[in-house]
């Protein structure tokens, strides 16, 4: 019995992985026909492109972090009457009625 459910289970993993090596082999020569197309100085040129836009999205989000940790710190963390921002906003929201649509 244990035999019979170890050889369905192998004969299942050799048809999964017959099916993905086939689908690999084919992306595999596409791929590599794509890049003999392209040429390895556009492929360069590409992922200059690619590391270029990564690092300025690093450096925009670093700005903006840093812009907002300014604004934070111009804001007084406490109102005139020694109750925090947070508290004073939790207080209006309460008194507001619920919107309904």
């Amino acid at each position: 019995m244990i035999n019979e459910v170890l050889s369905a289970t192998g004969s299942f993993a050799k048809g999964i992985g017959n099916g993905t090596a086939s689908v690999a082999r084919g992306l595999g020569s596409g791929t590599a026909s794509v890049a003999r197309a392209i040429g390895w100085k556009r492929a360069l040129i590409g992922l200059a492109a690619i590391g270029a836009a990564a690092g300025a999205a690093v450096v925009i989000v670093r700005v903006l972090r840093a812009r907002g940790e300014d604004v934070a710190d111009d804001e007084p963390t406490q109102l005139a009457d020694g109750v925090s921002r947070r508290k004073a906003r939790a207080n209006r929201r309460k008194q507001q009625p619920a919107v309904q649509h």
